[in-house]
């Protein structure tokens, strides 16, 4: 799989997002999540939770991606963040709906190329 690097290199015009759980003041109190960005500018780093989030992926450009995609990676709070793993799995998603679309395509075509049931 290519990486975002060498997507942009080719063309693709890519904006990733990472999004992180505010801990919460108490047991009880329910999770916010904010952009990574706005707990860097409100000086938040304490209050963000080391557990949990999602990254968003947005992708355009090229003949792949003519109209953009947008896909998201979910992070259980079970488990650690890793914007990494967040990445991959976004652009895994990304290709495979691509691909799906491409092969919906191809049935089409193919379906439109079949001659029609037999008329007596």
């Amino acid at each position: 799989m290519k990486t975002v690097h060498q997507l942009r290199k080719a063309g693709y015009k890519i904006r990733i997002q990472h999004f992180r759980f505010l801990r919460p003041p108490n047991q009880h109190a329910t999770f916010h999540m904010l952009p990574e960005k706005e707990f860097r500018a409100k000086k938040l780093g304490r209050d963000m939770s080391g557990r949990g989030g999602k990254t968003t992926l947005e992708i355009s450009g090229g003949q792949e991606f003519q109209i953009p995609v947008q896909v998201v990676a979910f992070c259980s709070t079970a488990d650690n963040f890793n914007r990494q793993r967040g990445v991959e799995l976004c652009l895994f998603r990304a290709f495979g709906h691509q691909k799906r679309q491409e092969r919906a395509k191809l049935k089409h075509i193919e379906s439109a190329n079949q001659p029609q049931g037999k008329t007596p």
